[in-house]
């Protein structure tokens, strides 16, 4: 492994004068990329993930990583692993390439909307009398046309200033645009607007976009690969337009911190086949033998000690003051609340009965929470 540190302008193409070409066969990997802050907080576990040309997103929860693996890829902070743009490393002379757009904007709030709009293009030197060139489609692009350019960014509403950021990011082309969540701080009605507007220059746009956010229904309106986070790992992609349709539910972290959604099987009143013990549910007849995704939260499982469990803890997470230990065997990883030793061997057994979801049908099964004593036996 070798670690990487690029120092770069966010959302500004550094180079001067340089076309970027496409080609058919645009692609972004990621090998094996490791990230820890300040040399002992790990934030990324071996992430190995490919961006195709087009739109691909990003799902996970607050503190799962998105963050990380796209300041990575941007250059903005040292990682160890491999990034890789059709075949070459993105060293230095290639982060032009790349754009990014944090959840915070990055706005200059007390400058004009006309002086965060055209700050990219001071600093690649092109000519004042060129500006327009740029500058008229991207306000066309993002509906800015009638805005007052003199306005300063901070007393734009919330929804304008998202446009006047994102329309900075599409004023240069470049092979790779990051979107960090950029909607974050919208309301609801106003984050489904612009929205709607985003997705379609996504589409619009050429090269590759990757899309993160913790919205499932924006990712499954989006109908993309989509790369799933939890605590930093990749707990799997997700392929709508497949058929792939458990992130309705989303496979890996929920909205509730450490929530888990597994496959599983509805089998003689239990479930079964989630890598966890069976565990008695009471479901309707009509799914016995059905496919499932069963919902198991920190609360539904406790740790039991024992040198020759198949379950090891890994790592500590920390949630509103809350302390949990991460803990995986050789198929899953989990989050039992509370410390345990690193390292420590032991098993899992359940205290609660899981959630069950119909993956098809996008619905919660109602079961009966009473755990049954033979479960822990």
């Amino acid at each position: 492994m070798y670690a990487h540190f690029v120092p770069i302008i966010p959302y500004v193409a550094l180079t001067l004068g340089k076309q970027i070409i496409y080609n058919d066969t645009m692609k972004l990997t990621i090998r094996d990329l490791e990230l820890s802050y300040f040399g002992h907080l790990p934030s990324l576990h071996g992430i190995d993930a490919t961006f195709d040309e087009g739109v691909s997103a990003i799902l996970g929860t607050t503190g799962s990583g998105k963050t990380s693996l796209l300041k990575s890829i941007a250059g903005l902070t040292p990682y160890e692993g491999e990034i890789a743009l059709d075949g070459e490393g993105l060293q230095h002379e290639r982060q032009a390439d790349v754009g990014m757009v944090f959840d915070d904007l990055g706005l200059f709030g007390r400058r004009s909307a006309y002086y965060n709009l055209t700050y990219p293009l001071k600093v690649r030197r092109i000519p004042k009398s060129e500006w327009g060139a740029y500058l008229e489609p991207a306000l066309k692009t993002w509906g800015l046309q009638d805005l007052f350019l003199d306005t300063a960014a901070r007393r734009l509403s919330k929804p304008i200033q998202v446009k006047l950021a994102l329309a900075r990011a599409w004023l240069l082309p470049r092979k790779v645009l990051l979107l960090d969540d950029p909607l974050s701080f919208l309301s609801p009605d106003e984050r489904e607007e612009t929205f709607a507007l985003l997705s379609r220059n996504m589409r619009k746009r050429e090269g590759i976009t990757v899309y993160a956010t913790n919205h499932v229904r924006e990712v499954r309106s989006l109908n993309v690969p989509t790369l799933l986070l939890s605590y930093g790992y990749n707990v799997g992609t997700c392929l709508p337009k497949d058929g792939d349709e458990v992130a309705s539910v989303y496979q890996g972290q929920a909205f509730v911190h450490g929530y888990q959604a597994i496959e599983g099987v509805c089998r003689e009143g239990k479930a079964v086949e989630t890598g966890l013990p069976d565990v008695n549910c009471d479901y309707p007849a009509s799914y016995e033998g059905q496919r499932v995704l069963v919902g198991v939260s920190p609360d539904y499982l406790r740790w039991v000690t024992d040198d020759g469990g198949d379950w090891s803890a890994v790592d500590y997470s920390l949630d509103e003051g809350v302390r949990y230990t991460l803990v995986q065997n050789e198929e899953l990883y989990l989050t039992i609340r509370g410390e345990l030793p690193l390292g420590e061997k032991g098993r899992v057994e359940w205290v609660r009965q899981p959630d069950l979801f119909d993956p098809v049908h996008e619905r919660r099964l109602k079961v009966k929470k009473e755990l049954q004593d033979e479960n822990r036996n």
